[in-house]
């Protein structure tokens, strides 16, 4: 049993380039298929717990647009959404050197 299943991630914009790539591939190769046929099987984004920034409004971590309204209900609404937790410990020790 063999599943080719793709899983895209992190930011919007990438997310959106890689299925813009992927159909404008199929062009070049004379296929005509529906951009949507390229959507992912499931595309991942990042969120804090102290925030829980990027769910239902944009936000940049600095690495790109985390967005997951964004991509649920506007470039794939038919794909699955995997969440990513960042957990980060704040600390009060300090260093001396």
């Amino acid at each position: 049993l063999y599943f080719n299943v793709a899983l895209k991630g992190q930011d919007l914009f990438s997310i959106e380039e890689y299925v813009t790539s992927q159909y404008n591939y199929s062009l070049h190769e004379g296929r005509t298929q529906h951009m949507s046929t390229f959507a992912p099987a499931a595309a991942m984004f990042y969120t804090d717990l102290e925030k829980l920034a990027g769910l239902t409004l944009p936000t940049d971590y600095g690495s790109g647009v985390e967005y997951a309204n964004g991509i649920a209900q506007s470039l794939f609404p038919t794909s699955d959404i995997g969440l990513q937790v960042y957990l980060f410990i704040k600390s009060r020790m300090h260093v001396h050197y």
